[in-house]
């Protein structure tokens, strides 16, 4: 019986096969991280919009009303993921409106915070100095 050498390519076709599935295995892995980071950027900038009109709109509030229908000290909101007034114990973010009067003035900082941490990451932070007008009776806002 005469034995004939087959040359062996099933070897080389299955390192060629494992080198190819490394290959996609990793360029997977690098896909998800992409993904998962450009979520996290998404979210992160979502919060920062919204951070950014619920501030602008407090602000407005405190010049609109500055005339001595505020009132002094400091008022905590509380929002959930969709920036809706809600509950402490379903907060996520908390806007602290800190407002005091000096003579004519009226100071206001106003910063939202994430609110599931005990010294939460500020996400937005706004100061507002508003000069209240005197008025006399008949004129009116």
């Amino acid at each position: 019986m005469v034995r004939k050498n087959r040359p062996r390519s099933s070897g080389l076709f299955l390192m060629e096969l494992i080198l190819a599935i490394l290959f996609f295995s990793i360029a997977s892995a690098v896909c998800v991280q992409i993904f998962v980071k450009s979520h996290l950027l998404s979210v992160e900038s979502r919060a920062l919009n919204q951070a950014v009109n619920k501030c602008t709109s407090a602000a407005e509030y405190i010049s609109a009303v500055s005339d001595g229908e505020l009132e002094m000290g400091t008022e905590t909101i509380y929002y959930d993921e969709d920036f809706i007034e809600c509950g402490r114990e379903e907060a996520l973010y908390m806007m602290n409106v800190d407002t005091e009067e000096d003579g004519r003035m009226v100071n206001a900082h106003i910063e939202i915070r994430q609110a599931d941490k005990a010294d939460g990451k500020v996400i937005y932070e706004l100061d507002v100095v508003d000069y209240i007008a005197r008025r006399t009776g008949h004129e009116e806002r």
